[in-house]
C-alpha cells in the first residue's frame, strides 16, 4: 500500500510512503484507509493501489460480517474460530503431552 500527499503546501508533496497493512473504513460511500490522511498536513492523500480495480468478493474482504450476523450466525462463526483455534494451537500440545503420558506410562511398567 502506497499514499502520496498532493498538497503543494506539504513538506511531504510527491513523496511515496510505503505501508505493509492497511485497516479501512467507510467515509461517506466509500472505504478510506486508516493511513490516508497526511500525518504533516492533515490532507487526504492520493492511495496507490495497483489491485483497485479488483472487488473486494475477489480479495476476500469481510465487513463487518461478525458484527451484521444474526445470533445464530455469530454462534457458527464463533464455533468455527474456535474449531481453527484448537486445529492449530491445542490439539498438537495435546497430542504431545498424550504421547509423553504413553512412553512414561511404558517405561515405569517395564520396571
Amino acid at each position: 500500500m502506497k499514499y502520496v500527499c498532493e498538497n503543494t503546501e506539504c513538506s511531504e508533496y510527491g513523496k511515496e510512503e510505503y505501508l505493509s497493512s492497511e485497516t479501512y473504513g467507510f467515509k461517506g460511500d466509500r472505504l478510506v484507509g486508516k493511513h490516508a490522511p497526511c500525518p504533516v498536513c492533515g490532507v487526504e492523500r492520493r492511495e496507490i493501489n495497483p489491485a483497485a480495480n479488483v472487488s473486494p468478493a475477489e480479495k476476500n474482504i469481510g465487513l463487518l460480517k461478525f458484527q451484521m450476523s444474526s445470533p445464530e450466525g455469530r454462534r457458527e462463526i464463533l464455533k468455527k474460530r474456535s474449531h481453527e483455534h484448537f486445529e492449530k494451537e491445542i490439539r498438537p500440545e495435546k497430542e504431545e503431552k498424550l504421547r509423553k503420558t504413553v512412553e512414561a506410562f511404558k517405561e515405569a511398567s517395564k520396571n
